[in-house]
């Protein structure tokens, strides 16, 4: 995902969706889906409509999700 995070960064937001659309790897849908999304949702903030080509792509951030706890069950109700 930073790969293909590192290529729409700071780029317009036409060229990014358009980057992405035929981006050969699977997570650039998700990205894709979250421009447009992104893009649909300052369109509806802003009361006047701005044309997407004064748009670019400022920042995208790639973090690690949250971890989930695996716990084995010991006997004596005991985890390890």
């Amino acid at each position: 995902m930073r790969l293909v995070a590192d290529l729409v960064r700071g780029k317009d937001i036409l060229i990014a969706i358009n980057y992405l659309k035929f981006n050969q790897k699977q997570v650039s849908k998700d990205l894709e889906k979250l421009l447009i999304s992104g893009l649909t949702t300052g369109n509806k903030r802003t009361e006047s409509r701005s044309y997407s080509s004064d748009l670019f792509v400022k920042e995208v951030k790639v973090d690690g999700g949250r971890m989930l706890k695996r716990i084995q069950p010991a006997p004596q109700g005991r985890t390890s």
